[in-house]
């Protein structure tokens, strides 16, 4: 990987995952640290796995929101688009505070009841994120599924850093260290040691 990817400045890091699949879910965990270190130094995103409707024939009611569809079903999608309108209104930061607990406590079956608790809880007006749901599930699903398809993604999590695809280890300290080999002059912060508990190497694809 460090041989391929090209350094930059600022380097650029997109996660792509599903909001309830379980190697994504465990790869936006290892990458919440990873943010919280470098979140001035790198432009890291989380984005989200999208697929069209066609794949889901007679059943898109289970799985879609227009013709976007989320591969475990129709409170994926939602969660996937409500996580959009957080970063979108609230900004990076705070999808990541709401991540640090949704990833910890929230099942697909209990998600609506616990994603509005903890955006009550760290100050985000989860009625106007259902808003904006109900008003950009399709404009900010469609940009989504764009991205997988101009970087070829299909499987949550993939994990492009200044558009190379990383394929080592889901801890902390692989992905900072991937991310920090993409940087022309690494900043300080490269140098502070993350934890290194691995993650499945599975994928949902």
């Amino acid at each position: 990987f460090e041989e391929k990817v090209k350094k930059t400045s600022t380097p650029d890091v997109k996660l792509f995952i599903m909001s309830f699949c379980p190697y994504g879910r465990q790869a936006a965990k290892a990458m919440i640290p990873v943010y919280a270190l470098l979140k001035n130094k790198a432009n890291i995103e989380f984005r989200y796995v999208i697929y069209p409707k066609e794949w889901y024939k007679g059943r898109e009611k289970e799985y879609c929101i227009g013709n976007y569809c989320s591969m475990h079903g129709i409170n994926e999608t939602r969660e996937d688009v409500r996580e959009l309108c957080i970063a979108n209104l609230y900004g990076k930061d705070k999808l990541v505070e709401y991540l640090e607990e949704e990833l910890q406590s929230c099942t697909m079956s209990n998600i609506d009841i616990c994603s509005k608790e903890i955006m009550e809880r760290i100050g985000i007006d989860s009625e106007k994120i259902e808003k904006c749901v109900g008003q950009n599930a399709t404009a900010y699903l469609k940009e989504e599924y764009e991205l997988n398809k101009k970087y070829g993604v299909t499987g949550s999590p993939t994990l492009l850093i200044n558009e190379v695809r990383y394929t080592g280890q889901r801890t902390p300290e692989a992905f900072k260290n991937a991310i920090c080999s993409a940087f022309i002059q690494p900043p300080k912060e490269c140098e502070q040691t993350l934890p290194s508990s691995s993650a499945s190497p599975g994928t949902c694809e």
